[in-house]
C-alpha cells in the first residue's frame, strides 16, 4: 500500500468515527432514548434541607442537586412569581429522592412545551406539561401529564424504570409522587402502568362528563376496569375507586416508535405545609 492511501485511509477512518461519535452524543443526549443512567436518577436525598431559590439548572443537574441538598419535607412553592414568569404554569411535580421535580404547564397545543421551558426558551427537553384539551387539570377524573423520557434520567425517564425487568422493586422504592397545584397539595399514588400505542383513544380519552352522574360514574368504572386488564404491575399498593382523580404520566419509549409508556396514580389531598 502506498503511503499516500495510508494516509488518506487514517484520515477518513477519523473522518468516520467522529461522526459516529457526534451522532451517539447527539442522540444520547437529547432524544426520548433509553440509555440507562442508574445513578443519575437514583441520588440519595440528604435529610430535612429546604432548597432554593429554584433554578432551572438545579433540577437538571443531579451534581448541583446533592452539593444543595434534595429536601424531604414538602415544598413550598412560589406560585405568584412562577405564574407571573409563566402563566401557563398550572402545577409541580416532584418525586422524594430522585430529580424528578419540575414545574407542570398547560399550553394552547401539544408541541410548545415539548421544546420550550417556563422560561420561554427554547430547549429539546421542554417540560412536563398537561394535555390542551384538559379543562380543569388535576380537577377531573383524568389529567393526562406528557414528559419526555431523556437518557441522562431527567424528565420522565424515571417512570421508564417501571418498564424495566426489576420494575416491581423501583416501584418497592417509588409508589407515591407529590403533585402540588396554585389550590391544593397532593400524593399521587401509582396503581397502575402499561405500554400503549400513541393514538389509543380508550387511553387516552378527554370525553368524561365529570358530573358525578350515575352515566359518568359507570363511565369511569369502565375506564378503570380496562386499566385494570392491561396493568403490567403485579402488586399495586393503592386501591382507586370511579369516584376518585386520577393522573396518567405518559412518556415516550426506548425504540421512538408509536408505543408509549404510561403510568397511572390516584390523586390523595394532603394538607398544605405553611409557607415560609
Amino acid at each position: 500500500m502506498k503511503a499516500s492511501e495510508r494516509v488518506w485511509r487514517k484520515k477518513n477512518r477519523k473522518t468516520i468515527l467522529g461522526i459516529i461519535l457526534f451522532l451517539v452524543l447527539s442522540f444520547g443526549l437529547t432524544g426520548c432514548i433509553n440509555a440507562p443512567i442508574e445513578d443519575a436518577d437514583m441520588a440519595d436525598a440528604t435529610e430535612d434541607q429546604e432548597i432554593g431559590p429554584f433554578t432551572q439548572s438545579d433540577f437538571m443537574d443531579p451534581v448541583s442537586w446533592k452539593k444543595r441538598g434534595i429536601s424531604n419535607v414538602r415544598l413550598h412553592i412560589p406560585w405568584e412569581k412562577l405564574q407571573e414568569e409563566c402563566p401557563d404554569i398550572v402545577g409541580w411535580i416532584r418525586c422524594k429522592g430522585t430529580i424528578l421535580n419540575y414545574p407542570i404547564a398547560k399550553g394552547t397545543d401539544n408541541d410548545y412545551y415539548l421544546y420550550n421551558t417556563n422560561h420561554g426558551v427554547y430547549d429539546s427537553v421542554g417540560i412536563p406539561f398537561v394535555d390542551y384539551e384538559t379543562p380543569k387539570p388535576f380537577d377531573q377524573f383524568l389529567t393526562v401529564l406528557y414528559g419526555h423520557r431523556m437518557a441522562n434520567g431527567t424528565m420522565f425517564k424515571h417512570i421508564s424504570y417501571y418498564f424495566y425487568s426489576d420494575g416491581e422493586e423501583h416501584y418497592e422504592k417509588y409508589p407515591v409522587y407529590e403533585l402540588y397545584t396554585p389550590e391544593k397539595d397532593y400524593e399521587m399514588q401509582v396503581f397502575a402502568w402499561a405500554r400503549v400505542y400513541e393514538a389509543d383513544e380508550v387511553v387516552y380519552r378527554f370525553d368524561f362528563k365529570d358530573d358525578g352522574s350515575p352515566e359518568d360514574i359507570s363511565d369511569r368504572q369502565a375506564y378503570l376496569d380496562h386499566i385494570k386488564s392491561i396493568n403490567q404491575l403485579q402488586h399495586p399498593k393503592f386501591t382507586v375507586i370511579a369516584e376518585d382523580n386520577i393522573v396518567m404520566m405518559s412518556t415516550c419509549t426506548a425504540q421512538l416508535d408509536t408505543d408509549r409508556e404510561v403510568v397511572w396514580a390516584k390523586l390523595v389531598e394532603v394538607k398544605r405545609m405553611p409557607g415560609p
